[in-house]
């Protein structure tokens, strides 16, 4: 279910995701369930478990509520280091930017490439989300 994400460098964390989250569907019989777009992979993964074990559940993606400067607000953001508070706005700012230089019609390949090459130089080296889904190497 996590071929492809951040699960092969987090051994069974989103084998457990899944398992808590299906016992949770299953005994509260909720006919909604929110999940922040924050976690991307979360979302991806909870998603894939209703429609593979057909759980009578919609899934309700939520958007991201943001700190002035573009981090996502998450408890784990203590836990960045100064160097990588810093770092961590690069991330929605280069995505932002991309997507409305494709709006104004700039060649995919070029954005992509600038994006990948402001994401490297943000410091950042795990994986981020094709627009299908996958995940993949940036660089």
């Amino acid at each position: 279910m996590s071929d492809g994400l951040c699960g092969e460098f987090r051994p069974g964390h989103f084998d457990g995701v899944a398992t808590v989250v299906a016992k949770l569907f299953l005994q509260t019989r909720a006919d909604l369930a929110f999940f922040s777009e924050k976690d991307f992979q979360q979302l991806h993964v909870v998603r894939r478990l209703v429609r593979d074990l057909d759980i009578p559940i919609e899934i309700v993606a939520c958007p991201t509520v943001r700190e002035a400067d573009g981090l996502a607000m998450s408890s784990r953001n203590v836990r960045l280091s100064p160097e990588q508070r810093l770092a961590a706005p690069k991330l929605p700012e280069v995505l932002s930017t991309s997507a409305e230089r494709l709006s104004a019609g700039a060649p995919a390949e070029l954005v992509l490439a600038e994006a990948r090459q402001a994401i490297i130089a943000a410091g950042y080296n795990k994986r981020y989300p094709h627009g299908d889904g996958r995940l993949a190497e940036v660089g």
